[in-house]
């Protein structure tokens, strides 16, 4: 007959990490589903810290309208890669591993072709899917001190700009952003990358907070902290 367990036993052993308990006492692993759902919604959480002495203003998430510019900015450029990556393979390997010329094998770019427009949706899919995701991550700050981007979800990042070294403040709003509702507001400092230029032509901004539903708040606050410092230099 084994020995009865003590009260701090039980206790223990019902607080093992990983495992829970349902009805009838029967013990349950984590579900990786939950703990997936867990993780997304742990990197869409505001996670910044904020220093000593440091006051949060404003807390901005881009807008979910925002997909339509990345439909076309990260989307579509992701299908054509892999479309074209899935070609190249096939004609490539195909055409070397063939034991006949290659004037005569053109089932390997025939193939590559239909492999690549059949994947081509399943990425276009599997890319919208990852664009909303990475949206839900984008967290823009405006505090007393600095500007703050927080976002990724392969990789975080977390860039920030205090207000002594930002020399301007950009609204914008292109075309698609008009049709969309949405604008944009981009921080510019002196530093290497604010110089290089964009393939459009101008400065490349530090941090960009995209999406936005309205930009004229954020840009007025900074615009004001930016004018008290230059004015008393703290």
């Amino acid at each position: 007959m084994p020995a009865l367990q003590s009260a701090n036993e039980r206790e223990a052993l019902r607080c093992q990490p990983g495992i829970s308990k349902g009805r009838g006492g029967q013990r349950h692993l984590p579900n990786a589903s939950t703990e997936l759902g867990a993780y997304l919604a742990q990197l869409g959480e505001s996670v910044m810290k904020l220093q000593q002495g440091e006051n949060l203003i404003h807390e901005l998430r881009p807008e979910t309208r925002v997909l339509g510019i990345w439909f076309f900015t990260k989307c579509l450029p992701a299908v054509f890669v892999g479309a074209f990556l899935c070609l190249w393979c096939f004609a490539f390997f195909g055409i070397m591993f063939s034991t006949s010329k290659p004037s005569d094998t053109p089932w390997p770019i025939a193939v590559g072709g239909v492999t690549a427009l059949i994947l081509a949706p399943v990425i276009l899919f599997l890319a919208l899917v990852y664009c909303q995701f990475l949206r839900k991550t984008y967290v823009y700050y405006v505090t007393d001190q600095r500007c703050v981007f927080h976002g990724g979800i392969l990789r975080r990042v977390e860039r920030s700009v205090h207000y002594h070294k930002v020399t301007d403040v950009e609204m914008s709003q292109n075309i698609v952003e008009r049709v969309l509702g949405i604008s944009s507001l981009r921080i510019f400092t002196p530093g290497t990358g604010s110089m290089m230029m964009s393939p459009f032509g101008g400065q490349k901004a530090e941090i960009v907070f995209a999406g936005l539903k309205d930009n004229e708040a954020p840009a007025e606050t900074i615009n004001e902290i930016l004018k008290e410092f230059r004015a008393t230099g703290e």
